[in-house]
């Protein structure tokens, strides 16, 4: 058996759950909450300690090829960087007023944005390529034509630069010599003069449209204002005779205003009337009007009736005297009664005809006076509805020549406002640009690629993760097992104990198969006993019946391990069985002359 030799390393003793392997009548210990763990900081520093002269060499060998490659870089291959500059300005307003409006600063970023995104479109790309100072450098000649605009959108940059209207063109290559970068800073300029160009012309084609708009708008106009002049020569025209609209529309009110009045004081004399006439008619069926004063002034004038009644009176007293004189029997008496009676009768039928014609009289006359009330009123109310339409006609046609007045002074203002848009337009159409190049691109003279300063770091970087990479990905890999501790993390199995190796003994032991039984004291029996205890404490007693000692190779131990743990089981007042189940070598008997021949095969058969 090849012992692990023990110098610098510790015993690992825990407590472990024994897990029941069927089957196989042995038993199989795990460690509890070791098992599936990830790594840990202890286990970082295990490894940065045992790979640690690999990761410093790996590190020096990939920062020391980083420098080399970047040395030959900036010998042999330089990149330099051209760069011109965009300034947007703010757009001018042309219909919306004057051009001194300022934007905010969403506003002229977002413009800013806008422009940066159109100066490597196609159309400004093409129109630069077709450009001399481009065809003569030797970029274009190294690249197929058809494929030269992606190329260019390939090595050119655009940025806006932050806080700023400026847009930054740039533009990275080889160009190790002088000739190359005078080419580089050409062709960002030629990009940079085709996209102010391009710009200058959508702004002119903008304006264009812009103006022809507003042409168009102005014909409108124009020819609305004309039919608005019309319009209010036509509503002139049906005041002819009428110097002024406003003195004929205060005379009308005047005249509104008696007519009113007139209006309701008749239409007050109306209702007396009417109230009158029917009390009237009122009295005449109830038989009241016999009474009336122009009935009784009626009867009292009347000659026949006051004739009628003298004679009556003549009578009366010719009766009364023959009353006196001869008596009610008297013939004359009787005669007179009789000419008194026909006087009264007649008297009444007189004051009855002269009451009817007195009340038909009063009848009619009050019902003339009611109808020439109505007719009056009717009249009035004709002249106030014929004077109150005449003014509402004058101030409908007062407001609808107010209303046209002031479209037409609105219409004029505006195509004032028009007129004078258009005239700014047109001199502005010659000298706005809303992109200029501010900056152009000159001969670059510091070399942008490689920097030291940006690769250095990146080289520590890269040879650091290169080396603790490499290291962790062999650990990681390697699933070897090359010291105890790699027994619990790998196998997630727990360590009982370690067995010494015979080179650190201290004394010396003829077998160690029999170490324990021949140097009880030792360092050899001490790690027995240990593995004794753990092994003993390890589970429940029913669970700790029989062990199985085994290993990957031979002359691993087995026999030496089994013995010295028999020995050390049993020094401690245990009975222990000793089975030697090696077929093909077996070594246990040679220990013990007395044994009886035959072995397990033979017991498992029956013959032993």
């Amino acid at each position: 058996m090849d012992m692990a030799t023990t110098r610098n390393q510790v015993p690992q003793i825990a407590r472990h759950q024994p897990v029941a392997r069927p089957h196989t009548g042995m038993q199989a210990f795990r460690a509890t909450g070791q098992g599936g763990a990830g790594i840990t900081g202890k286990d970082i520093l295990r490894i940065l300690r045992k790979r640690m002269w690999m990761i410093i060499i790996t590190s020096v060998t990939v920062i020391s090829l980083v420098m080399a490659v970047t040395l030959v870089w900036y010998i042999y291959a330089p990149m330099y960087t051209a760069v011109a500059y965009l300034l947007v300005s703010p757009p001018a307003e042309g219909t919306l007023g004057s051009s001194d409006r300022l934007y905010s600063k969403a506003i002229m970023q977002g413009l800013v944005m806008s422009h940066a995104q159109m100066v490597l479109s196609q159309p400004v790309l093409n129109r630069a390529l077709e450009t001399k100072e481009i065809r003569k450098t030797e970029w274009f000649r190294k690249t197929d034509e058809a494929d030269a605009v992606e190329e260019l959108i390939k090595v050119l940059s655009v940025s806006p630069v932050a806080s700023t209207n400026f847009i930054k063109l740039s533009m990275t290559a080889t160009a190790p010599t002088r000739d190359q970068r005078v080419q580089l800073a050409e062709i960002v300029n030629a990009v940079a003069r085709e996209f102010v160009a391009d710009s200058r012309e959508n702004v002119s084609r903008g304006r264009r449209i812009e103006m022809e708009s507003l042409d168009n708008e102005r014909k409108v106009l124009e020819t609305r204002r004309q039919r608005v002049n019309a319009d209010i020569l036509a509503a002139r025209s049906t005041t002819v005779g009428v110097s002024d609209l406003n003195q004929r529309r205060g005379t009308l009110q005047i005249q509104l205003e008696l007519l009113t009045a007139q209006l309701m004081q008749h239409q007050l004399y109306y209702t007396q009337a009417d109230t009158a006439y029917l009390a009237f008619l009122q009295q005449e069926e109830s038989g009241t009007l016999g009474s009336a004063p122009d009935v009784v002034r009626a009867l009292e004038m009347d000659q026949s009736l006051r004739s009628l009644r003298a004679s009556e009176t003549n009578i009366m007293v010719r009766l009364d005297s023959l009353h006196t004189k001869f008596g009610d029997d008297h013939r004359e008496v009787r005669a007179y009664e009789s000419n008194l009676k026909s006087m009264k009768v007649e008297i009444e039928a007189r004051e009855k005809l002269i009451t009817e014609r007195s009340i038909g009289f009063l009848r009619a006359k009050r019902e003339a006076e009611r109808m020439a009330l109505f007719r009056q009123l009717s009249e009035i109310r004709e002249t106030f509805r014929q004077a109150n339409t005449r003014v509402q006609e004058l101030q409908s046609t007062t407001a609808k020549i107010d209303q046209l007045d002031a479209e037409r002074k609105d219409l004029s203002l505006r195509l004032k406002q028009i007129s004078d848009t258009l005239l700014g337009l047109r001199v502005r159409v010659s000298k706005e640009q809303q992109v200029m190049l501010r900056s152009s691109a000159t001969t670059p003279r510091i070399i942008s690629r490689p920097r030291w300063r940006m690769m250095l770091p990146l080289g520590i970087v890269l040879c650091l993760a290169c080396g603790f990479g490499l290291a962790f990905l062999i650990e990681f890999v390697d699933t070897s097992i090359k010291n105890p501790s790699d027994i619990s993390r790998r196998m997630d199995l727990p360590m009982l104990g370690m067995v010494p190796h015979a080179e650190d003994l201290e004394e010396e032991i003829d077998d160690l198969r029999l170490a324990f039984l021949s140097n009880p004291g030792s360092l050899m029996g001490e790690a027995f006993r240990q593995i004794r205890t753990c092994l003993l404490f390890s589970g429940p007693e029913s669970q700790r019946r029989s062990v199985l000692i085994t290993s990957p190779l031979p002359e691993d131990g087995r026999t030496t391990v089994t013995m010295n743990l028999a020995g050390a089981i049993s020094s401690g007042g245990r009975r222990v069985l000793v089975v030697d189940t090696n077929f093909r070598q077996p070594g246990i008997s040679s220990l013990f002359p007395d044994c009886p021949p035959g072995g397990l095969s033979s017991a498992l058969v029956g013959q032993a």
